[in-house]
């Protein structure tokens, strides 16, 4: 009895958490969450590489890229072509690769990845000149609204209480 109370932990197996993971999550899935560790991030938007379930999920966070990097490594979720085999090589893309502790991740939405590239191809079909042309528009409208004309009044200004204002006379030069 004494000798099992000093055991080694070692030789103890260890106990799992008995979380249980979001059954649509796979590597590959396009997802966004809560994260409560966080130091730049609280709302990460990962592609998932991999995860273990009660204690960590790794994968490429697409705050830290631009535009035409999120497209195309979205486009290839759809084809089931994403890998962090096929992005080590771009340094760019590898330096947004992220490892999250399970334990700080709450509110997990799954993504579309098919929805998030044609609302992506709807956000820049604008013409830049056509935004400066509403931006514009607006500015003036809310001036209009915020800034009506004044009425004329027929009191003196301030400070010019006692004095009487006569009207000039024309006259005739000549």
């Amino acid at each position: 009895m004494v000798q099992q109370l000093f055991n080694p932990i070692a030789n103890q197996p260890l106990n799992q958490p008995q979380v249980a993971p979001n059954p649509f999550m796979a590597k590959g899935s396009l997802v966004t969450f809560r994260y409560s560790f966080w130091i730049h991030d609280p709302v990460p938007l990962v592609i998932v590489n991999d995860f273990a379930p009660g204690y960590r999920m790794r994968g490429i966070n697409l705050h830290y890229l631009t535009f035409p990097y999120v497209r195309n490594l979205v486009s290839r979720l759809g084809s089931g072509g994403f890998s962090y085999q096929s992005i080590k090589g771009d340094a760019y893309i590898s330096s947004s690769f992220r490892t999250y502790k399970w334990a700080g991740i709450s509110q997990v939405k799954i993504f579309d990845s098919q929805f998030v590239l044609k609302m992506m191809a709807v956000s820049r079909t604008f013409d830049p000149y056509q935004i400066r042309a509403i931006r514009q528009s607006v500015e003036q409208q809310l001036q209009q609204q915020t800034l009506p004309k004044a009425e004329e009044t027929v009191e003196q200004p301030y400070g010019n209480q006692g004095v009487q204002v006569q009207p000039q006379q024309q006259s005739n030069l000549g």
